[in-house]
């Protein structure tokens, strides 16, 4: 059994744990979210995928352990394909409740904080860093998608 179909079957049997614990209408997000992720597997680099379905597990198990909401939970599982994807996924989630998007759309917002780490001039980046972070904290429309990027 390779990695890639490995990973896929941990995120199907976490799906099939998971889904029964929920309501109908998440067991029915989620398990529109694994097609989605699954889909993406096709046809793309493997080992990236592989590690945007172990970073959604992981992700999404952390959000349960905190006693999360249904939409949170799949956001988690949904960030890391989305973040890599990004316009390539924007028909495919077009069926996914808003809510888990503006959360996911959130989080991109927040992760490109962290790609200012890369300006050579540490100093002043870490000054804007900060300063951007308070301001975001201030405007975000969600405290989940904090948690999130945490």
């Amino acid at each position: 059994m390779n990695r890639e179909s490995s990973d896929s079957e941990q995120l199907q049997q976490w799906l099939a744990e998971n889904a029964s614990q929920r309501d109908p209408a998440a067991q029915k997000t989620l398990a529109t979210i694994t097609d989605i992720i699954l889909q993406f597997a096709n046809g793309n680099d493997h080992s990236i995928f592989t590690s945007n379905i172990m970073a959604g597990l992981s992700l999404a198990k952390q959000c349960e352990r905190f006693g999360a909401d249904d939409n949170m939970i799949a956001a988690g599982l949904l960030f890391p394909t989305k973040q890599y994807h990004n316009n390539k996924m924007n028909k495919a989630i077009t069926t996914v409740n808003p809510d888990i998007i503006e959360l996911v759309e959130g989080v991109k917002k927040m992760a490109a904080i962290d790609n200012l780490q890369n300006i050579e001039n540490k100093d002043y980046l870490l000054s804007q860093s900060d300063a951007l972070r308070r301001m975001l904290l201030a405007i975000v429309g969600d405290a989940r998608v904090i948690f999130l990027k945490l």
